[in-house]
């Protein structure tokens, strides 16, 4: 299989979020990659985590807030692209009145979930 669509993917509960796991070998075959969608209330602070190998990049699809890396935010809104790189402490917090919805790209692939979740800086 080389496709799926979002609305045939279950949505998967995190600390402060929920995500959808897209593109992965066990959905479309990816082997040095993962990409999917998260969902932030809001009000809400997520909490904070390390990827102590993978590279992160998200795409803002909807909402505004900050996103913190290593102690400096970052504001997002549609169309707002952001690395983080391997080892950096990064969060999000939602300022806005709607969910945010990030588009997210971890190569290598993440073990979604697998990384523990920290104090922000």
């Amino acid at each position: 299989m080389y496709s799926i669509h979002e609305d045939t993917v279950a949505l998967k509960q995190l600390k402060g979020r929920s995500y959808k796991l897209l593109g992965c070998e066990d959905t479309i075959g990816c082997k040095n990659l993962n990409m999917g969608v998260s969902f932030f209330p809001p009000g809400l602070h997520a909490p904070g985590h390390v990827h102590e190998t993978e590279e992160e990049v998200v795409y803002c699809m909807q909402g505004s807030g900050e996103l913190v890396i290593d102690g400096e935010p970052e504001k997002i809104n549609p169309g707002t692209v952001v690395f983080m790189p391997p080892k950096s402490l990064h969060s999000v917090n939602n300022t806005g009145k709607e969910t945010i919805k990030l588009l997210f790209i971890f190569s290598p692939g993440a073990k979604i979930g697998q990384y523990g979740n920290h104090e922000s800086k």
